[in-house]
Parts: C-alpha cells; sequence; structure tokens
C-alpha cells in the first residue's frame, strides 16, 4: 500500500519566513526523515500503514517522521457529521489555521473519535450528563481518577497540575474507530470483566487490531476477534489511543490563536455542575498506534513549546515561533520551588495544597536532537502557512526495534520487543511528556504499559480510589491477565 493511495502528494515551494522552532533555528528543513517508501513528510490526512524498519539507515528519523505523518493525519480537519474520518477535500493551507473566534472551531480527526468515557465512564462522571456534541472534562490526571503504584513501592495518586496562571489541567482519551468497533464487537462485549476475562484466557487472546496493512510483499493480515473469527475492523488503520491534556484559556483571542482549542463543559474537583463553554487549549497529546511490525505499538508524545523549559532553558523566557518570547505555561524562572513535586493531598485535609497552587515544572532531559530535527521538517513543510501546529513539538517517539507478537493468554509483564529508547532511565532520552508523566518522567511508555491488565473482580482500594499496579517487564514474574499494553481495559465495572 503506497503512502499516497488516494490522496496527491503536496509539494510545497518556501522561502525562509519568520518563524523558528523552540531553539531558536529557522524552520526550515534540514535532511528530511524519511518515511515509507523513502518519501518525505506529506501535508495530506495520510496515515502511515506500518513499521517497517531500514537497518542502518537511521530508524529512529524513520519512526519520527512516522509520528508525524500521524500526528498530520489526526488534526486533520474532520469530515462534518462523520466519527473519525478526515475532510479529504480541505484545502492543506487550512490546516491547523488560527481561531480567534469560538464558531470558527472546527474538530479535528482525532477530536471526533469516541471518547472512553463512552464505554469506561470514570467515577467523576457517572452523575453527570454530557451534552451532545459538546467535550467534557473532569479528569484531573491521565489514570482517569485510579491510585498509582510503580513498581509496588513508590504510591502516587496521579497528582493534578496547575498552571503559572493557576488553571487546572484536565485530560481526557479517545479511541479511534478500529479499537471501538473491537471493544464493542458482540463476539467480544469487552466492557465487561467477565468477557475480558474470558477472551484473554482464550486460545485467540485479546489482540488489539493492527489494520489492513501489510510489510513489503507479504499479504495483510486480519483481525481475530476473542472467538477466533477474522475480520477488519474500523477504519482499518489499527487500533489508536490518544491522551490529551487541555488547559483552560483566559478570554483573549491572541492567546486562543496560538493553540489547538476546543469548548468544553469542566467539571471542577468537589463540584457536581460543571462549568459551561470554557475555552481549552491542547498542551500535551499521546499517541498510541498498533500496526504490523509494531506489536509493542508505537507511542509518540507531542507538547505545546510553552509548556516548560529543559535544563538548559531554565531561567529564560518560553521560546517564540513569532513575534515576542512570552512567559512558561508551568514554569516560573524566579520561582525557588522544586521542580516536578507531586501535589497533595487536596484540601480541606490537614497539609492540603490548595488547587490553584502553581506546580513548578521542568523537563529533566533535553528533547533528542532527531525529535528537534523531524519537528523542523514538519514545520517546513507548513511553509508559511501561520499554522498553530507549528506550536507543537514531537518530544520522542518509542518504538519496537524486535517486534514479538504477544502470545493468547499473556499475563503482564508483556516483553518490550527491544524498546527504542530503553524501558527506564536517568539520562536521555527519556521519552515523557511535561504534562501527562510530570512526576515520574524517568518511566517511558513501555514500561508503564507493559504492566496493563484487564480488569479484576475485585480492585483493591487506597484512599478510596481503584489501584493500578504498575508492573516492569524486568521486575517482576508473570502475575494478572494483559490487556495487549492498553490501560483502558481495567477501568471496567460491568460485571
Amino acid at each position: 500500500m503506497g503512502w499516497f493511495a488516494g490522496a496527491a502528494a503536496l509539494v510545497i515551494a518556501f522561502s525562509g519566513g519568520p518563524f523558528t522552532d523552540r531553539h531558536g533555528a529557522p524552520a526550515i528543513a534540514a535532511t528530511n526523515p524519511f518515511c515509507e517508501n523513502m518519501t518525505a513528510l506529506s501535508l495530506t490526512p495520510t496515515m502511515p500503514p506500518a513499521l517497517k524498519l531500514h537497518p542502518g539507515a537511521g530508524d529512529q528519523a524513520f519512526v519520527d517522521c512516522i509520528a508525524w505523518q500521524e500526528f498530520i493525519y489526526l488534526n486533520w480537519r474532520a469530515k462534518p457529521g462523520s466519527i473519525g474520518q478526515p475532510d479529504r477535500l480541505a484545502n492543506p493551507a487550512w490546516f491547523g489555521r488560527p481561531v480567534t473566534s469560538r464558531s470558527a472551531i472546527e474538530q479535528t480527526v482525532w477530536e471526533s473519535y469516541h471518547s472512553a468515557d463512552e464505554l469506561f465512564t470514570p467515577p467523576a462522571l457517572r452523575a453527570v450528563k454530557a451534552r451532545r456534541g459538546r467535550l467534557l472534562l473532569a479528569a484531573t490526571d491521565k489514570f482517569q481518577g485510579h491510585a498509582i503504584s510503580i513498581n509496588g513501592t513508590q504510591q502516587a495518586t496521579g497528582g493534578w497540575l496547575t498552571s503559572q496562571s493557576g488553571q487546572l489541567t484536565f485530560y481526557e482519551i479517545r479511541i479511534d474507530n478500529d479499537e471501538y468497533a473491537y471493544i464493542t464487537d458482540p463476539n467480544n462485549n469487552l466492557t465487561s470483566i467477565s468477557a475480558q476475562l474470558a477472551c484473554a484466557k482464550s486460545k485467540f487472546g485479546l489482540q488489539l487490531p493492527h489494520g489492513k496493512f501489510s510489510i513489503g510483499t507479504a499479504p495483510a493480515q486480519p483481525d481475530v476477534d476473542c472467538r477466533g473469527n477474522t475480520r477488519w475492523y474500523g477504519d482499518q488503520i489499527g487500533a489508536i489511543e490518544l491522551k490529551a491534556a487541555w488547559l483552560p484559556l483566559p478570554n483573549d483571542p491572541a492567546v486562543w490563536s496560538k493553540y489547538l482549542i476546543a469548548v468544553a463543559d469542566v467539571l471542577y474537583p468537589g463540584t457536581k455542575i460543571p462549568k459551561r463553554d470554557v475555552v481549552v487549549g491542547l498542551v500535551g497529546l499521546h499517541i498510541i498506534h498498533k500496526v504490523p511490525g509494531a506489536e509493542q505499538l508505537l507511542w509518540a508524545t507531542f507538547e505545546h513549546i510553552d509548556n516548560a523549559p529543559d535544563p538548559s532553558q531554565a531561567g529564560g523566557p518560553a521560546p517564540a515561533v513569532s513575534g515576542t518570547p512570552g512567559p512558561w505555561t508551568y514554569y516560573d524562572p524566579h520561582s525557588t520551588a522544586s521542580p516536578n513535586v507531586q501535589p497533595g493531598p487536596p484540601c480541606p485535609t490537614p497539609g492540603c495544597q490548595p488547587y490553584s497552587l502553581p506546580v513548578q515544572v521542568l523537563r529533566i532531559a533535553a528533547i533528542p536532537g532527531q525529535a528537534v530535527a523531524a519537528t523542523a521538517s514538519f514545520n517546513a513543510l507548513l511553509g508559511n502557512n501561520p499554522s498553530v501546529f507549528r506550536n507543537y513539538e514531537l518530544v520522542n517517539v518509542q518504538w519496537p526495534s524486535a517486534s514479538v507478537r504477544v502470545k493468547p493468554g499473556a499475563r503482564r509483564p508483556l516483553p518490550d520487543g527491544g524498546a527504542v529508547p530503553p524501558l527506564r532511565s536517568t539520562t536521555p532520552p527519556q521519552v515523557a511528556n511535561s504534562t501527562l508523566e510530570t512526576y515520574f518522567q524517568n518511566h517511558s511508555c513501555l514500561y508503564c504499559h507493559s504492566g496493563a491488565t484487564i480488569a479484576t473482580p475485585l480492585m483493591q482500594l487506597v484512599g478510596g480510589r481503584p489501584l493500578i499496579e504498575i508492573v516492569n517487564v524486568k521486575q517482576r514474574k508473570p502475575s494478572w491477565y494483559s490487556s495487549d499494553y492498553s490501560f483502558l481495559f481495567s477501568n471496567a465495572t460491568q460485571p
């Protein structure tokens, strides 16, 4: 399957403009990282088909290119009235055009996907009725209200994140049509705890769909349901989970024009009625994607460039793609507070911390040079288009260098498939998002997700919150049944 099937490749000629990247370099293409068939990035809604490694040719650059192409596809304008379909009639010049009024906001492809809350409703939302067509935010950490134990020794609650302006960050999870169809397939029924167990124990196992793609000349292999029936799910592009971090923005169109924005109903902690029609800006985004050649999935993470500095940038202003540098969103260069300290407990508990108290955030390691180069290539592709997406950068991508199929009936921890970068490190390059892994930036995506399990009939409670115990590949003997690297399934509450 060629990259440009059904979509014309866009060739853009441009001259250097006023834009720079966060490191101050002009946003012109260095050597473009290559993608499948040695083609460069395309400003078209084209989804990369598979992970076909090219030994000796710079695989990290290749994977970074895949990440940006996924970003383009998922942030393309959605076809009106559809779920997860890009509007292929949209002009590439419209990609990420700044919005300064609520009426001009348009959904992206990923924003039109199903919310995980539709299938696995978190406790905070069970008494709240969502308004049709309106984003509803309630989670103040990406773990959706669970208590977290890392390696059985470090207790964590997920920890909320407050900006320097005193605004809470909110989180959501969305799943593409492939994963949604797999979960809701009557032969699977994976919103049920008992059905999850039956599927995981079956000779076919719980296997997220990988899409109708193939590597080389090999024929595409169909997906398999929990009863062994073969079929293709959804859009046939493989299971995708997206974790997004949103920040309420001031009522200032000049600020809105720097972000992908949405209008949301926001349920603040301790309240029962959401605050209506809040303009929120995207500050962090995980893209988790299963494709052939990546049974351990591709783990790409992006951030807004104003979020937080790395140590070399501490003390200075946030970068400016154009115009005057501004303040960091989660970092105060004049603060004496220790960075990345998890807040809590919330007030009015004794020794509490108010939700409005800012958290000082510092990225513990600089973004790798290859990711910086990939972002520069993406910005070059935009030419002089003042897209809001030039305010976002690729942090890193984790990927399997030796992908191995997960066997049916597998228990956690799952194999890491020769993860690149390595699972855990106190030295660069880490794979951590400062808004999504603020308090444990030395733990990579696969480090945690290799321990993801199906739901358990009796989940342990910590402080009244359901407990998720993260078990790393190299640190524990196999235990409960795995969920193909997704924590989503542990949220099931139906018997």
